[in-house]
């Protein structure tokens, strides 16, 4: 294996919030740079990837301390104004008692175990879990049956990915799908797509998913949402493994996966 050191464009100190990606001639595809989301101080990467837009290259973390509002965040509901920690207990999509509640794992980013060996390893990288309501800030509820919600968890500015393979789903919009990503670098759904992803600039990373008490298939697979409804009890998400990738899979949306935010041009 060859590793390679990156230098990042020294933007640590422009945030999300104020952040317009520039145009390929401005900024090439491949290149990377760091923002600050100003909800919580938390600088990321972030690359212009080969659809032309500009993406998270980590997954979010967003403190759960934190204050959200329609200044900092992608238009959140009024009542969505702070996420609740649900330590390593989570409510299923098949209770209704849990419809409709913002829930999150925060993984123990503050306390993960030095040294970073084994299986805590990859535990920064893999982030917050978020049910589709908190991904979408309230704006994405069980009754949503089919279309793209006005408003997520991303920076004010920026949006969680498009599901679907079509416009009037969005996936297949030129501002931000996955499925228009997923064509932009080659279309393949096999091994070669999958490591597509996961592949420098990219680095969606094999993240899994949270249910119950217990995160599954981390190392394994990678799951993200976006913020397309495919009817009232599943949303559209992207999936790969190291044999194959499903840009329009689509998974309970009370179930926690990772999060990615994108901006277009």
């Amino acid at each position: 294996m060859k590793l390679y050191a990156v230098w990042i464009a020294p933007l640590e100190n422009t945030s999300f919030q104020d952040f317009t990606c520039p145009t390929n001639e401005d900024m090439p595809i491949g290149t990377i740079i760091a923002l600050k989301d100003n909800r919580d101080n938390e600088v990321y990467t972030v690359a212009k990837l080969a659809d032309g837009n500009c993406w998270m290259t980590e997954n979010l973390r967003l403190d759960n301390n934190t204050t959200i509002n329609a200044t900092n965040t992608n238009n959140p509901i009024s009542t969505f104004t702070a996420l609740s920690p649900s330590s390593d207990s989570w409510c299923t999509d098949n209770s209704s008692s849990c419809f409709n509640q913002s829930l999150l794992n925060t993984n123990n980013i503050a306390n993960t175990v030095s040294p970073m060996t084994g299986t805590n390893a990859n535990i920064y990288s893999y982030s917050n879990y978020y049910n589709w309501y908190s991904a979408t800030a309230g704006n994405g509820t069980r009754s949503i049956s089919s279309g793209t919600v006005a408003g997520d968890i991303c920076p004010a500015g920026w949006h969680l990915p498009y599901g679907g393979n079509t416009t009037s789903e969005k996936g297949g919009n030129t501002s931000g799908g996955f499925y228009y990503l997923n064509q932009q670098m080659g279309g393949n759904t096999s091994a070669t797509g999958s490591n597509n992803w996961r592949s420098f600039p990219n680095n969606f990373v094999y993240s899994g998913y949270w249910i119950g008490s217990s995160a599954y298939s981390r190392g394994y697979n990678g799951r993200y949402w976006s913020s397309t409804a495919l009817n009232t009890y599943l949303a559209y998400y992207l999936y790969f493994d190291s044999s194959s990738v499903a840009p329009t899979d689509s998974d309970r949306k009370g179930d926690g996966l990772s999060v990615r935010c994108v901006v277009s041009q």
